[in-house]
């Protein structure tokens, strides 16, 4: 959940703040080309996936709105031209048990729109408009890795009383590098994101998930486990892929300092 926040820098009104699941402000080239500026509380893939069924909509209409309901979510999306070479679009979710109040968001839309259009390039929407709510961290979480299939590590997380685990984070890299070499179904497959679910440790499963050539490893306790758990851990792929990929993942040297404020994002979503 985070709030939008309805504040104008241009108005002495009072900030009111819209508590949503998710949003995301994008530009869209009139070529179809999609920039995402901010997202919070939704996936990206969920974002593609919505932006790409009604593109052609958006591409052959100056502006407008579209409401859908996809995934069990109430989506509703307004769009308008930024300048003669690409439209910013606004994307706002929430749950489908929680009609979407379209009026609440026309204010917030309107100022943000016009912020943009007039300075596209060092806009900050997250500063001036959106910030994130206190979410109800997951419990259950024990490790989290990213590392790329040779087994270098990128980022580590491990609960603090978990020593055997948190000092062979290496050799666990190495491990799991290990089993992708050798399983031809993971390593041939061509889908973008491949999930090895369920392998059983005693008190532990341990999950892979590979996006973006990137390997996500965690540990989860099996008795420990809440319901915004994988919610979550989804989330945070995304995130990290969006943050680390194209400046430091596909030229990566060896320096891992980058990755170290990944830290904030995990504290943010887990009790770990």
């Amino acid at each position: 959940m985070i709030n939008t926040e309805e504040n104008s820098q241009d108005s002495k009104e009072t900030s009111k703040e819209i508590q949503i699941k998710g949003v995301c402000i994008l530009r869209m080239s009139l070529k179809g080309e999609i920039e995402i500026i901010f997202q919070e509380g939704i996936d990206i893939s969920l974002v593609y996936t919505i932006i790409n069924s009604i593109k052609s909509k958006i591409l052959n209409n100056e502006e407008g709105e579209i409401k859908d309901n996809i995934w069990a979510l109430n989506a509703y999306l307004l769009y308008s031209h930024a300048n003669q070479f690409e439209k910013i679009i606004a994307l706002f979710v929430d749950r489908e048990e929680k009609p979407l109040d379209y009026s609440k968001f026309d204010n917030l839309t309107n100022i943000l729109f016009k912020k943009i259009g007039i300075n596209i390039v060092n806009s900050d929407i997250k500063r001036i408009y959106i910030k994130p709510a206190k979410l109800s961290r997951a419990k259950g979480l024990v490790g989290f890795l990213a590392l790329d299939k040779t087994g270098k590590l990128f980022f580590s997380r491990v609960q603090k009383n978990r020593k055997k685990i948190s000092n062979n984070v290496f050799q666990i890299a190495c491990f799991i590098s290990a089993i992708l070499i050798y399983s031809k179904d993971l390593i041939s497959g061509e889908d973008p994101e491949l999930r090895l679910e369920d392998i059983n440790l005693g008190s532990h499963h341990f999950y892979l998930n590979i996006k973006n050539n990137v390997i996500f490893a965690y540990f989860i306790e099996k008795h420990e486990i809440t319901e915004n758990l994988d919610k979550y851990i989804h989330i945070v792929v995304d995130k990290f892929i969006d943050k680390y990929y194209n400046p430091h993942i596909t030229n990566f040297k060896g320096d891992i300092s980058p990755f170290q404020s990944f830290d904030v994002v995990m504290d943010q979503y887990f009790e770990i």
